[in-house]
């Protein structure tokens, strides 16, 4: 078996489904398998890949060279099934971590090869015995990393997304940078349980933005103006070198949005990451290779990153890591890479860092600055279910 991995989620592909990727996708076969997309198994991440480097493969199994539009019939894609509660949220088991995605439950909605990933959107049909039924992914990289997860009829996502979004009451007021925005799993959540939150989103990948518009809806969060004509925030679909895309929105609707997120193109560490007064939070979520960026294992980032902090500002990150087995003495990939970025805020941040580890729940490690809240008060000031796991926050010694 093969799982598409992800910054913070492993998609375990049984064999028949791996087939729509091509030849070449027996990955992580050695990662942590699990079901739930918050998993951060990244062992060996950089292998092998999803995708052959002279093409694209596509949803039939065969190899897309340049460009080609497919209609929603020839995929056949199934849209999400009956509604969902807005909340929904299972309690993650043994069993769950152990199931596969069957290919019958898979539909491919684009397959693109930008200046800067491999990216692919998948969705998961409603009808799935599957944690992740109904659910929309967005894969990057060559392993085929998960980046993003969404469910137009769940607000939570039952992983580390949900976790992100909880610092927002311990902020002061004014915007919440988002570095590492993907197609806005966490700008969507922070929107609905917190509407009136400015949100600043930073991704390096434009056409990433174009496909988060077409089938994460983030158009909805957007000023009509930034979600129809701007091409510096990735509208604009001409850079994709190879592209397979499933027209299955009507492109002729107003995108019309809350206009409480402005998306940015560019490196989200870098010197334009900045707002007036400062930030009241940041998000940081930054994975490539299904791995956390070198630059945060860098105290220097964390320093600039601070000074773009208003007063009583905070950070909270996806540090990424592992499954942890008990009794196994080596460390993953993740898990040093994990280690070595906490080590790094720790220095930057003594005596001003918590970390939580997610489990079940995506097996990842959040980070947060600031002074240790208090859970009773904190908990209160969260919408309910949100409160999940608040008081297994730890203060780093």
């Amino acid at each position: 078996m093969a799982t598409a991995v992800m910054q913070g989620a492993v998609l375990p592909l049984s064999s028949a489904t791996r087939a729509h990727f091509g030849r070449d996708s027996d990955c992580f076969a050695s990662a942590h398998v699990s079901l739930n997309v918050t998993v951060a198994a990244v062992k060996n991440c950089t292998s092998k890949r999803l995708f052959s480097r002279d093409g694209i493969w596509n949803g039939f199994g065969g190899k897309e060279e340049g460009s080609r539009r497919v209609s929603v019939k020839d995929l056949c894609v199934v849209r999400c099934g009956a509604e969902k509660a807005a909340y929904a949220v299972k309690e993650v088991t043994d069993e769950d971590l152990e199931k596969q995605v069957q290919s019958d439950d898979i539909r491919v909605l684009a397959t693109i090869k930008s200046r800067y990933n491999y990216i692919t959107v998948l969705e998961v049909v409603q009808e799935a015995d599957h944690l992740l039924a109904g659910a929309r992914l967005l894969l990057l990289d060559n392993p085929g990393c998960i980046h993003t997860v969404y469910y137009e009829n769940n607000v939570l996502t039952n992983s580390y997304y949900d976790a992100l979004a909880t610092v927002v009451p311990l902020l002061p007021e004014g915007p919440v940078g988002i570095l590492g925005l993907g197609a806005g799993a966490v700008s969507h959540i922070v929107h609905h349980f917190f509407p009136t939150v400015e949100m600043h989103g930073w991704e390096l990948d434009p056409d990433i933005v174009t496909i988060a518009r077409q089938f994460f809806n983030l158009f909805e969060l957007e000023g009509s103006e930034d979600a129809s004509g701007d091409r510096s925030a990735g509208n604009s679909s001409s850079s994709f070198v190879d592209q397979v895309v499933v027209s299955n929105e009507d492109e002729s609707k107003p995108r019309m949005g809350s206009g409480k997120l402005k998306v940015h193109i560019g490196d989200a560490v870098g010197p334009d990451v900045c707002v007036e007064g400062g930030f009241a939070g940041l998000i940081v979520d930054l994975f490539a290779e299904g791995r956390v960026i070198p630059a945060l294992q860098e105290p220097e980032t964390w320093e600039q990153l601070k000074a773009r902090l208003k007063p009583g500002g905070r950070i909270i990150v996806n540090c990424g890591g592992d499954r942890v087995i008990p009794g196994e003495q080596t460390k993953s990939v993740g898990q040093l890479y994990m280690e070595e970025t906490i080590a790094a805020m720790g220095k930057v941040f003594a005596g001003e860092l918590s970390t939580r580890y997610l489990g079940r729940k995506g097996f990842n490690t959040i980070a947060m600055t600031g002074p240790s809240p208090e859970v009773g008060v904190w908990s209160q000031a969260l919408p309910e279910p949100l409160r999940d796991g608040i008081a297994e926050w730890r203060p780093v010694s």
